[in-house]
């Protein structure tokens, strides 16, 4: 399996009666959904069955008679203590009794008897979008049983795994050659269930019941519109991968950047995401000429400095990429290092000046509204980011807050969010 979690021991007293016995130790063991097509591998390798704080799971205990004794107890798993603990009282040792085990842990499955029960009481979050709400829809089951005072619980997937996987549009520049994800994409998966974008694989993936599903969705291409339509038959415990293409994916086609450029605009095609690397956030010389801020930032926080008192004699409130040229080390300089190294089809990206800042904060609904109609896009967050300003002969700089513009006198070494920007 792919996770294996023991509980902690107990030292609760032991009740008396039918479900007399010692305190079990609970020990879940948890495999990947296996691969529903034989060309494809053997187990879904991005998909990472685990357990993280506050998770639970619920256990029925069923005599030989079909009687519960023990109802829906509940289990918490505790990272500190790297196990799961009672939430509601222990699961003891009983002769000739079965154990039934499922998560997530819900209310509504009291009296719940069989996994048919327990999958039949369930349904998947319609949004999966979030990553918290796609695992929670990921229903495991499985009978454990008793070894010595360990409970031990086999997980399996009681419900599908679905990947989607859209083709990629080729565009072609006097810059070179730009692969892009289609624009736009639309699903209607099971009645209407939203999947989740696995950014780092460019798969969509969502949970669904087994049997009989209708998909269907569209996307956006340079050229057209794209509606595709599908029938998947889905196995219990089992992922299938849809491949959707057509007959222009993959080859690429002549784009030419535009000419001139708006505030809002996409670059370096000003109506087009699917190639976009940056939104425009200023303009001069009739829009010939701007500044982008890029699509993406920093996975984390970052420092300005990483040592205190390392400061030089430039620094500019209007133009970062002054700024960033001005850097006598980037070693030293974690925020200006990111940028620098951001090389999304250019290599001149750099931290922007806090003017520079203030105008995409005057800007941010109309910059992060072009932003999230790209699927492996971010956008600018109501936190603290680095400007490349600094105060002269001092260890500190400034920050931006995103949520209200205020400005922030920081140290040098602390982390803040990083976002590059770039002249064209």
């Amino acid at each position: 399996g792919l996770a294996l979690f023991a509980a902690c021991d107990r030292s609760d007293e032991t009740p008396t009666g039918e479900n007399a016995g010692l305190p079990l130790q609970i020990r879940v063991s948890a495999g990947s959904f296996a691969s529903d097509s034989p060309e494809t591998r053997a187990t879904e390798a991005g998909y990472v069955t685990s357990f993280t704080d506050g998770d639970r799971i619920g256990i029925t205990v069923v005599n030989s008679s079909n009687a519960i004794v023990q109802d829906n107890v509940q289990y918490v798993y505790n990272s500190a203590a790297g196990c799961f603990v009672a939430a509601s009282g222990n699961v003891y040792a009983l002769a000739g009794a079965s154990y039934l085990a499922y998560y997530p842990y819900a209310a509504a499955m009291n009296g719940k008897k069989t996994p048919a029960d327990i999958v039949a009481a369930f349904t998947p979050k319609p949004n999966q979008s979030a990553y918290g709400d796609y695992t929670a829809s990921d229903l495991l089951t499985g009978y454990g049983t008793v070894s010595g005072s360990t409970l031990n619980i086999p997980f399996t997937h009681a419900l599908s795994l679905l990947e989607i996987s859209l083709p990629k549009q080729k565009y072609s520049f006097q810059s070179g050659d730009y692969e892009a994800n289609v624009a736009d994409p639309v699903f209607t998966i099971a009645g209407g269930t939203i999947p989740y974008m696995d950014a780092a694989n460019s798969v969509y993936r969502c949970i669904v019941k087994p049997g009989n599903i209708s998909i269907s969705g569209s996307y956006r291409t340079s050229a057209q519109t794209i509606n595709w339509s599908k029938t998947l038959t889905m196995t219990a415990g089992k992922y299938k991968r849809l491949n959707v293409n057509h007959a222009g994916s993959g080859t690429a086609i002549s784009v030419t950047a535009s000419a001139t450029f708006a505030l809002g605009d996409y670059y370096p095609v000003a109506n087009e995401p699917a190639c976009a690397i940056g939104v425009v956030f200023q303009i001069s010389n009739g829009g010939a000429n701007g500044k982008i801020i890029a699509l993406n930032e920093s996975p984390t926080p970052l420092q300005y400095c990483s040592v205190d008192n390392y400061y030089w004699n430039y620094w500019s409130v209007d133009d970062g990429s002054a700024n960033q040229a001005a850097v006598p080390d980037l070693n030293y300089f974690p925020a200006y290092k990111y940028c620098h190294d951001y090389a999304v089809r250019y290599t001149d990206w750099y931290l922007p000046s806090f003017n520079e800042c203030t105008s995409i904060y005057s800007q941010l609904s109309v910059i992060n509204g072009k932003i999230a109609r790209i699927a492996c896009a971010y956008i600018i967050t109501g936190e603290r980011y680095w400007t490349s300003s600094h105060v002269n002969n001092y260890s500190n700089g400034y920050c931006i807050d995103f949520s209200n513009e205020s400005q922030i006198f920081t140290d040098l070494p602390l982390s803040r969010k990083v976002r590059a920007a770039r002249n064209f």
